[in-house]
């Protein structure tokens, strides 16, 4: 069976299917994505493109050099709870509704098209028919009853319960394995005691109320786990691995909850829920892809990670050529700025791990200038003009830099596809 004409919902859904897949597509599936409905697939472009928003705040939008820089306006909205917020709104629009009317619409509605119309009558009918007179009790269970039904078809947070609910066991117990969460001062084993589905709906209550609801009706932040300045920080360090599990004490439901988050960064548990429904509801997912999911987002953070120090190189390059150019002295010291070397390092040592093989000569030689040009500083404690107009670096570097933008943008394919083609234009 050939695919029908490629109009853009049928590209943007099979690209969309490229990417929380973590492996390559058979023609069986790109065939069957090319004939799903195409508002269904505008639907999961949208869902992609706003967590690539997010990921343009965790990675890529500047950070002011102090928490309370004025100038840094994200900062003053909280950075970190929106990319919370804005995560947990993909799974309201996945969850949602193509045919969605608000509950006064849908009241009066007799078009059959809107979800829920039917059940709706048939409720009436049977209200009608049992009740001889209209008093408060009756009124009590139409008001009760109309909204039930409703809910159970348009229901925002319902509808989220269900959907991750529906996911495979092997997803929904990685889930559960993420978080404790405990109310202060209660038995440490209540949780262990808990079965899978009531723990699951403990920690999407818990997203949905912290992450979502307060931040949006009342503008109240939580403490986040995972914190955007803190794992830039420690990218730019070269640690590249999720923090250990933190634990901290959240105000929730009028009580506090002890509440730890076993895999440190809570953006990348959202992200693996919100690719995982995807996949799903694709008909793509499989029993390996969470395995794939985490190796694919490991090669994705040591790539930013490169990416954070070779800028890092490239300012300290600047910064020897602005004191030299204007004959200060003040590098001339016992610790003068050095080139950092550690994420360089951890590929090429783990080269058959990280799949950055094509780049591995250029990345050799990067390495080798920058380390060159430690070493010359630790022996003479500065860098002479003519060393740095002749330095290779200067032009190895943003080459370098262009290239993992060429990753990036190609992400995750580069990562699971053998015959991927590594683009050397800038």
């Amino acid at each position: 069976m050939d695919l029908p004409i490629m109009d853009n919902a049928t590209y943007g859904g099979i690209s969309v299917a490229r990417l929380v897949a973590f492996r390559m597509l058979d023609k069986e599936e790109i065939q069957e994505i090319g004939h799903r409905d195409k508002v269904f697939l505008d639907r999961l472009v949208r869902v992609i493109s706003r967590v690539s928003f997010t990921d343009y705040l965790r990675f890529k939008m500047p950070l002011s050099l102090v928490t309370t820089d004025i100038d840094d306006a994200l900062e003053g909205f909280h950075r970190d709870d929106l990319e919370l917020y804005l995560l947990c709104t993909c799974l309201d629009t996945l969850a949602g509704k193509d045919n969605y009317i608000d509950f006064s619409g849908w009241t009066r509605t007799s078009k059959e098209i809107y979800s829920g119309v039917k059940e709706r009558e048939n409720f009436l009918d049977e209200l009608y028919n049992s009740s001889h007179t209209f008093n408060r009790d009756v009124y009590s269970t139409l008001i009760e009853g109309l909204i039930g039904v409703y809910s159970k078809y348009f229901g925002v947070i319902k509808n989220i319960h269900n959907l991750v609910r529906s996911l495979p066991e092997y997803v929904q117990i990685e889930i559960v394995n993420s978080y404790t969460i405990l109310k202060v001062n209660s038995d440490p084993n209540s949780w262990n005691i808990k079965t899978t589905e009531q723990k699951l709906k403990v920690i999407l209550d818990y997203l949905l109320d912290c992450r979502r609801h307060q931040y949006t009706h009342s503008a109240k932040t939580v403490s986040t786990f995972g914190e955007i300045r803190a794992m830039r920080k420690a990218l730019v360090d070269g640690v590249i691995d999720m923090s250990d599990s933190k634990t901290k004490i959240i105000k929730w439901k009028r009580s506090e909850f002890s509440i730890t988050c076993h895999y440190g960064e809570e953006a990348f548990l959202l992200r693996e829920i919100i690719f995982a429904c995807i996949a799903s509801s694709l008909g793509i997912l499989d029993a390996e892809w969470v395995l794939r999911y985490r190796k694919a987002e490991r090669q994705r953070k040591i790539l930013w990670a490169l990416i954070y120090e070779i800028d890092y190189n490239l300012k300290v390059m600047q910064l020897h050529l602005d004191a030299l150019s204007e004959k200060f002295v003040i590098l001339e010291s016992e610790h003068p700025p050095h080139f950092r070397v550690n994420v360089a390092t951890l590929i090429l040592r783990n080269k058959d791990e990280i799949n950055f093989k094509a780049y591995v000569p250029l990345l050799d030689k990067y390495l080798e200038l920058a380390n060159k040009f430690n070493q010359i500083l630790d022996e003479t404690k500065k860098i002479n003009k003519d060393q740095l107009a002749d330095s290779e670096f200067r032009s190895l570097a943003p080459i370098l830099r262009g290239y993992c933008n060429n990753l990036m943008h190609d992400y995750p394919e580069w990562v699971y596809n053998k015959d991927y083609v590594y683009d050397f234009s800038i």
